[in-house]
């Protein structure tokens, strides 16, 4: 599976404005973008404007930490201050490293009365769009999954005759960024190597830019210990 970034085009707004993830461009799998980008233009062309993506691929410290406050939430008699409705760390559609194809919108389609909400519910299967979060035990009408196989039909993977010539264009983009964006093995392991020894300045700095840039409690020092434990095998 390949994570690529959503564009942001007249249609689409892959830069995400929900709470907590305002500013960061979201991703999807590689294999779900046509039929995103497809379902998009739909939207736009049936008169409900630019689709918002709120969010896509979800890191696992991120979903560590919405299962912790669902579960405090639960814990407290579901009183205040509410959580989310949360799955449990690594099962979710939005997983980024199982499944990745998982979207909750914007532009109105977060609740069930809008014109916006039954237009995607309605057409978004036309697309391989699909609105499973009306299935949840709490009903989330943003959430949808994207299917990875052709929108006509045939069960295959996604073909370039499935998208206009924007779109195509727009997922060459797309692809290309998440490879540019990839790190190696080689380029990453003598840092996690220096990690892993105690060695380097990096080592030194380590608890310090972690309390800086997040909550020690979020996961990201669990994802970091099993980074290392994977490569220094």
């Amino acid at each position: 599976m390949t994570l690529v970034p959503i564009p942001t085009t007249e249609f689409i707004q892959g830069i995400s404005s929900a709470p907590g993830l305002v500013g960061v461009r979201q991703r999807i799998d590689s294999r779900a973008l046509p039929n995103l980008l497809a379902f998009a233009r739909g939207f736009h062309a049936a008169g409900y404007g630019q689709l918002e993506i709120n969010e896509g691929a979800r890191s696992r410290p991120r979903q560590d930490m919405l299962w912790d406050n669902w579960e405090a939430y639960l814990a407290r008699g579901k009183r205040p201050p509410v959580a989310a409705l949360a799955a449990v760390p690594y099962t979710s559609i939005h997983d980024e490293v199982e499944h990745g194809n998982a979207i909750d919108f914007g532009s109105g389609i977060g609740t069930s009365a809008t014109a916006a909400s039954v237009w995607a519910h309605k057409h978004g299967p036309e697309y391989g769009v699909r609105g499973t979060g009306v299935t949840f035990s709490v009903k989330e009408w943003w959430h949808f999954d994207i299917d990875k196989t052709s929108t006509a039909g045939s069960g295959t993977e996604i073909e370039d005759d499935d998208m206009n010539e924007d779109e195509r264009e727009l997922l060459r983009r797309a692809v290309k960024a998440g490879e540019d964006n990839a790190f190696t093995l080689s380029q990453i392991k003598p840092v996690i190597d220096a990690l892993n020894s105690g060695k380097g300045p990096i080592h030194s700095k380590l608890d310090k830019i972690l309390w800086t840039v997040a909550d020690p409690t979020s996961g990201m020092r669990k994802m970091l210990s099993d980074l290392i434990a994977k490569v220094t095998k």
